[in-house]
C-alpha cells in the first residue's frame, strides 16, 4: 500500500506538467517544418517563424508565403540536425563485435570498429532527427 501512495504521488507532478499549454519550441526560427493544422492538414514548410500567436512560414510545394493563427495549430515538427553520432555508436559496436569474435589481433579490432563509425556516420547523416511539440491537440 505504501508502494501504490508513493507511485501515486510520483506520478501527480507529471499529470500536472503535461496539462500546460507553453509547449512551444525553445527556439522561434527554422529552416524547415512540419505544420499540422487542427483541421488534419500538413503542412511542409521552409522559413518558420513563431510568435506568440502566430506562425509565418513559406509553403515547400507552393513558395508562397502564409500566416497561421496559434490556434488553428494541431502541431510543429521540427529538424533539429541529423543522427550521425548515435549511428556512429552503433555501428562502431557493431563492428568491433563482429571483429572480436573473428580475431585476436587489436588493430585490426580497432580497423573495423573505425570502419563501423564511418559507415554508421554516413547512415546517420542521410537520417534527420526531428522533435514534435503539440499545441492544440
Amino acid at each position: 500500500m505504501k508502494s501504490f501512495i508513493i507511485v501515486f504521488l510520483l506520478t501527480i507532478p507529471l499529470l500536472v506538467l503535461a496539462q500546460s499549454n507553453n509547449n512551444l519550441p525553445p527556439k522561434k526560427n527554422y529552416k524547415k517544418a512540419t505544420v499540422t493544422l487542427t483541421s488534419f492538414e500538413k503542412i511542409e514548410c521552409s522559413s518558420l517563424v513563431i510568435y506568440s500567436d502566430s506562425l509565418t512560414f513559406i509553403e515547400s510545394n507552393t513558395g508562397l508565403s502564409r500566416t497561421v493563427l496559434m490556434t488553428e495549430v494541431g502541431s510543429i515538427r521540427v529538424r533539429k540536425g541529423n543522427n550521425a553520432l548515435s549511428m556512429a555508436i552503433c555501428g562502431a559496436g557493431i563492428f568491433a563485435g563482429g571483429a572480436i569474435a573473428n580475431f585476436t589481433y587489436i588493430p585490426a579490432i580497432l580497423g573495423f570498429a573505425g570502419g563501423g563509425a564511418v559507415i554508421g556516420s554516413l547512415i546517420g547523416l542521410a537520417i534527420p532527427k526531428t522533435r514534435s511539440y503539440r499545441i492544440n491537440y
